[in-house]
């Protein structure tokens, strides 16, 4: 659809080419003819692009969706108001599966279209065959959208990896961050995990302890999402920044902030929606204050890191301290600027790539691991068995390393079971910068193409009549329930292609070190009153899949 600034522009042309001459516009009556003619031809154009163009012109006019949208917001509304941040585009998936969304009789249509916001159209990715297309084989005819940078711009920083386009200038960012992904460097990291999650085991024990004294009981009710998000921040902290930040220990600044911006209430979720739509941070609620203060301070304290390493490591090279080793992403990135001449790295650059790793880093891991922690509960059978695999590779190992945790056959498929089932990170929108041609359909540059992994994940013709149940033991069978093959791209949690995650090895590592250490330590079982997912009320907007104020369980000391 033609942006607003365009059909303005061709409404004011119009008027002067059609209407009154520039003397008759000297008078208050000419001027006021002017500005009726101009409303009535912006409002023309206005409804022609909602109302007929999407219908009757668009090259996106035959791919099949829901219509039910406003003429303003679109589907937007029902996803900001929705109880589950998945929907409605769950229910559009299960509809193209049926006759809701025929497609000439050649089943479901790759992708499915809804409306944005003044009518902009949308696509929703339906098929890994469109996956392959727009992150594999065409990923840098795409950019981030305005409205994502809007939503978590201010979160994770706007000149970070995340946001980096064009293919040269990623790719070089991404060979230069390479050293801390690296499977070296990881296996180094695993010793961090293990005692982030002895850590976590202690504080637990804790809280063990103190409600036992309370209420005479052998277990309590913890929420986890809490006690992880802790644990992933410190990890985070030690391999972006390498500093320890201490919250598992005390409520730390970067804790503090990081829950007011990650947890906030019902009115701050809905702000934080409605902001990408209508610039309304500036309004004196509570809420904007509190996102304001938060994402500021985060920004403050991660920038004095980045000052007195810089400080700290050109003293080291003139020899004048100690040099002190390292190997953490900001150092990596200093020695580029250290060593290589007329190599600089500016402010602003290097405290977005700290910040897309330090916001993105901890919040989708310890996501995982809460709802990890939420399955264990509600399947004891996969814990104990579970349990049983750690107990065996702990007598071998007491001190796993990377080789003994990649080694785990039970604990790769239930985390995998997790990443799709509980996938963290709701959406992965692109925009496209030209026309292109994608699974046959014409799509027009500007068009919002937008992934939501569970859709994917829950599609029954991709992973079978029981893609809705939690069944770990599809991945070693590797096939659906009616015996086709898995799709290489059905797991997306990640995404694909040269933009996918940087950290995936490094997460998954990450989750399966402080599962061992958990479920040697613990057993966990439902809250009262939770007997399945639908108890679990969702936050929502959110850019992850997080339980409304935490998620508890029963924990056990074994």
């Amino acid at each position: 659809m033609a942006s607003t600034k365009t059909l303005l522009g061709l409404a004011i042309v119009a008027a002067f080419i059609q209407k009154p001459s520039s003397a008759e516009l000297l008078t208050t009556a000419g001027l006021k003819l002017f500005v009726t003619i101009l409303g009535v031809e912006y409002s023309l154009l206005f409804a022609y692009y909602i109302f007929i163009y999407p219908y009757y012109f668009s090259p996106l006019r035959h791919v099949p969706g829901p219509r039910n949208n406003n003429p303003l917001f679109g589907h937007l509304l029902s996803q900001i108001l929705s109880p589950d941040p998945n929907e409605p585009f769950l229910t559009w998936m299960r509809s193209s599966l049926k006759t809701s969304f025929p497609v000439n009789g050649n089943g479901p249509p790759p992708f499915i279209r809804y409306f944005g916001p003044l009518g902009s159209e949308c696509l929703l990715i339906n098929s890994t065959e469109a996956i392959n297309e727009v992150f594999v084989k065409h990923p840098y005819a795409f950019v981030k959208p305005v409205f994502m940078k809007k939503f978590i711009g201010p979160v994770i920083g706007m000149k970070g990896l995340f946001f980096i386009e064009g293919q040269e200038e990623h790719l070089a960012i991404r060979r230069k961050m390479s050293k801390t992904f690296g499977i070296a460097n990881l296996k180094r990291l695993v010793g961090v995990f293990q005692e982030k999650a002895a850590e976590l085991g202690d504080v637990l024990e804790e809280r063990i302890d103190e409600f036992q004294s309370r209420a005479g009981k052998d277990d309590a009710v913890i929420d986890v999402a809490s006690e992880y998000m802790s644990a992933t921040l410190d990890i985070i902290g030690v391999a972006a920044l390498g500093v320890e930040l201490g919250s598992l220990a005390s409520n730390t600044p970067f804790k503090q902030c990081f829950r007011h911006v990650f947890d906030p209430s019902p009115l701050g979720a809905l702000l934080w929606g409605l902001d990408t739509i209508i610039p309304i941070r500036w309004l004196p609620f509570k809420e904007n204050r509190l996102f304001l203060e938060a994402t500021r301070t985060i920004r403050d304290l991660t920038a004095g890191i980045i000052r007195d390493r810089r400080r700290d490591m050109w003293l080291e090279r003139d020899g004048l301290r100690e040099k002190v080793e390292r190997r953490d992403l900001l150092t990596f990135m200093l020695e580029d600027e250290i060593e290589t001449p007329g190599q600089h790295w500016d402010e602003e650059e290097l405290l977005g790539h700290m910040l897309n790793f330090l916001a993105a880093g901890h919040e989708t891991t310890a996501t995982a691991l809460t709802w990890a922690t939420h399955a264990l509960a509600l399947y004891p059978d996969v814990q104990d068995d579970l349990r049983k695999e750690v107990k065996e590779m702990l007598k071998e190992h007491a001190d796993p390393g990377y080789t003994e945790l990649e080694g785990m056959k039970l604990l790769n498929r239930f985390c995998k079971e997790v990443f799709r089932f509980h996938t963290p990170s709701i959406s992965a929108p692109r925009t496209t910068t030209v026309p292109i041609v994608i699974c046959n359909t014409l799509i027009p540059a500007g068009t919002t193409v937008n992934l939501i992994s569970a859709t994917i994940h829950r599609n029954t013709q991709i992973w079978g009549a029981d893609a809705n149940t939690f069944r770990p033991s599809r991945w070693e069978e590797g096939k659906a329930d009616d015996g086709h093959r898995l799709d290489s791209l059905a797991l997306a949690t990640f995404i694909f292609g040269p933009r996918v995650c940087i950290g995936r090895t490094f997460a998954i590592l990450e989750m399966k070190a402080i599962l061992v250490g958990m479920l040697s330590r613990f057993e966990f079982r439902p809250a009262d009153g939770v007997t399945c997912d639908g108890d679990i009320k969702l936050a929502n907007p959110s850019p992850v899949l997080r339980a409304a104020g935490g998620l508890k369980v029963k924990v056990r000391k074994i």
